[in-house]
């Protein structure tokens, strides 16, 4: 049985690795070299940027201007008075 509890002890040990902590997580990329050049927690991509300007672009157009428009010309066409 002690025999069958230390080899199991070693499978697990090395099948899996205890999760580190955010710190070592950061110590080891320093030591490492490798710089994290994207981190999702502070940075927007700039595709993401480009889409979410165009979608405010649209519904503003969508919801502002085209109400607007329409109105302007429902007056000039003496619909609305």
């Amino acid at each position: 049985m002690d025999i069958c509890a230390k080899k199991l002890a070693e499978r697990e040990g090395r099948l899996y690795q205890p999760a580190r902590t955010a710190e070592e997580q950061r110590l080891a990329g320093k030591e490492d070299g490798e710089d994290d050049p994207f981190n999702p927690r502070t940075e927007v991509s700039a595709d993401a940027r480009y889409i979410a300007t165009r979608i405010v672009t649209h519904l503003w157009i969508i919801f502002v201007l085209f109400p607007v428009v329409a109105v302007l010309l429902l007056l000039a066409a003496g619909v609305l008075r």
